[in-house]
């Protein structure tokens, strides 16, 4: 079974700040891969888009590296978990867009999903952290 989690945050305010994602996949329980990295910025940036966009990218690495493998994604955003699951409506113009590409990624795949407590999402939840100080060091132009 292939496990993913994801986390998306928007620093340094939200909204409005750097829309940042994390995820992690497990292969057989084995951490196999890591990745995180800065989306954008700008007013129409949120935590709820930043969310989204981590799931995306998740769904489109284990598309492309695990083809007919049996998925279990999970999350601590209670909103993108539910509503991808359809069990909240998606009202908001732009996460709609987000949501739709999400659901166009997962036709043909065996996927379920998972609300998780952030602190079982530790590792995507750093990930994200770990993004912020990247993008801060680039910005200021520091050392370390």
């Amino acid at each position: 079974m292939i496990e993913g989690y994801f986390d998306g945050a928007c620093e340094p305010t939200n909204p409005g700040g750097w829309g940042l994602f994390g995820y992690a996949v497990r292969k057989d329980g084995k951490l196999f891969v890591l990745r995180s990295g800065c989306i954008g910025t700008g007013n129409w940036m949120t935590n709820n888009v930043a969310e989204y966009y981590a799931l995306m990218r998740l769904l489109k690495f284990i598309r492309d590296s695990f083809p007919g493998e049996k998925i279990l994604i999970m999350g601590d955003s209670s909103l993108v978990i539910n509503q991808i699951k359809r069990g909240f409506k998606v009202k908001n113009v732009r996460l709609k867009e987000l949501w739709r590409k999400c659901r166009e990624l997962m036709e043909g795949m065996d996927v379920k999903f998972r609300w998780i407590p952030r602190e079982e999402n530790r590792i995507a939840d750093l990930l994200c952290r770990d993004a912020y100080r990247r993008l801060q060091k680039k910005i200021v132009g520091g050392e370390g």
